[in-house]
This record gives C-alpha cells, sequence and structure tokens, in this order.
C-alpha cells in the first residue's frame, strides 16, 4: 500500500499539508521553551531514532 505524503513544506516554524481535496492547513511548532518532554522519555528515544531513521531510508528509495 501506499501512504500518501500530505506535508508538501516545512520549516523550523510550522509545516504545510495539502489534502486531496485540496484543503490546506498549517501546523505550528510551539517555541522550544514550551515543550515538556515527559519524564520517561530516555526509555523511549532508542526506539524513536530507529523509527525516524528507517523513515528517512524509506523516503530516500
Amino acid at each position: 500500500y501506499y501512504t500518501p505524503q500530505f506535508e508538501v513544506s516545512a520549516d523550523e516554524a510550522s509545516r504545510q499539508y495539502v489534502g486531496w481535496d485540496g484543503v490546506t492547513a498549517e501546523y505550528v511548532n510551539p517555541p522550544a521553551s514550551n515543550i515538556i518532554k515527559p519524564i520517561d522519555v530516555e526509555d523511549y528515544l532508542p526506539e524513536w531514532e530507529e523509527l525516524k531513521n528507517s523513515k528517512q531510508s524509506v523516503l530516500r528509495n
């Protein structure tokens, strides 16, 4: 199956999306000072890195 890429652009401040129906949306990243990490974040970082890296590998191919 193919998962469509709805994200059309991204930068440090936001990401823009366009759906199949042409509807556009923007996700605005919160300031770094407003991001609260869970206390157990270290337990999940290795898994997150593995998932993130595998996605990048697939996108390059």
